[in-house]
Parts: C-alpha cells; structure tokens; sequence
C-alpha cells in the first residue's frame, strides 16, 4: 500500500512538471517566432534603406543635396519606408513586437523622421496621403513617447481613424460635388447654341 501512495505521488510531480516543461517550450517556440518575424521585418527596412541614396541619411537640407532624379527616384522609397514603418507600429499595436525590439525601432524611427530628407519627404507625402498613416501620424504627434501596445495609445488612435475617415467623407464629397459641376458645366455648353 505504501508503494502505491509512492507511486502515486510520484506519478502527480511528473505530471507537474510535465507541464512545467511543456508550458516552457511553447514560451520558447513562441518566442523564437516572434524573434524571427522581428528579424524579417527589421531585414525588409534594410534593404528599403539600402535603396535611398544614402545622402538621404545625412542630416544637409534635403533640396540641396539630391539632384532632381535622385529626389524623384527617392520619393517612391520614402513612400515605402513611410508603409513600413506604419506597419512597425501597427505590428506594436496588437501585440506581435516585443518591448525591446519597440524600444530600439522606436529610437529609429524618430532618428530617421527628424532627418532633413525624411521630413521634407513626410511633408510632400503626409501631405497627400492625408487619408494614410494613421499611426505614424499618432507616434509623430506624441513625440515618439507612448508606446502603441498602451491602453492610452489604443484610445488615440481610435480617435484618429475617425479623424481620417471622416476626412476621407469630406474629400469624396468633394470630388462628387467637383464631378458634378464638371457635368453640369460640360451640359451648358452642350446645350448653348453656337452663333
């Protein structure tokens, strides 16, 4: 009887630990994944950055130091970058980037977005793309300060897509009232008589 109650006892500490191990490879599988998803993206950034010319990175005015084909050629990658990094901060937003990758991409992004060439390119760009990033837009008004994995960040941002969205309404009410006088006018002509 007492080599049963051993047994037993015995049998509930492997299970125990059986679990323990079990719970500790599936934090360890979890966490390689998210290392490797992490490493692709930040692998993605360099090459897009191996593409800008690297005058780019230097901290001269953005006018003077790109010729007008580099610029051109330029604007497309930024629009790229700009993608990219909304998507990083989105990746924050639910979850799937650690605090410490966050930290370091965080740092980046804001040594990046205060460079001469970078700001001129968010101004042409954030400009006519009002109706994008949304997220890079919230990280640039909180100085690069709240993390998007916060509640405080998750409320913003909510803000912020009505925001975008109801500007996106008005632009499209734009353009039909826009198209609509275009037809209207295009009428008139048609139906003025010709002398």
């Amino acid at each position: 009887m007492l080599v049963f109650k051993f047994f037993e006892i015995f049998a509930h500490c492997a299970a125990v630990v059986g679990i323990g191990i079990a719970a500790y490879q599936l934090w360890q599988t979890r966490r390689q994944a998210e290392t490797s998803f992490e490493d692709t993206m930040a692998k993605e950034y360099r090459e897009l950055a191996s593409r800008f010319p690297t005058k780019v990175f230097y901290d001269y005015p953005f006018s003077e130091e790109l010729t007008a084909r580099e610029k051109a050629r330029a604007q497309d990658e930024f629009y790229r970058y700009f993608d990219l990094t909304n998507g990083q901060i989105f990746l924050r937003e639910v979850g799937r980037i650690s605090e410490q990758t966050w930290a370091f991409w965080c740092d980046g992004i804001k040594t990046n977005m205060q460079r001469a060439a970078f700001e001129a390119a968010w101004k042409d760009i954030g400009g006519k793309a009002q109706l994008d990033f949304a997220e890079l837009r919230l990280l640039i008004e909180c100085d690069y300060e709240m993390d998007p994995i916060s509640p405080n960040w998750m409320h913003r941002i909510t803000i912020k897509r009505h925001e975008v969205e109801a500007k996106g309404r008005k632009l499209k009410a734009k353009e039909r009232e826009a198209m609509r006088a275009a037809a209207a006018a295009s009428a008139n002509k048609l139906d003025t008589p010709t002398v």
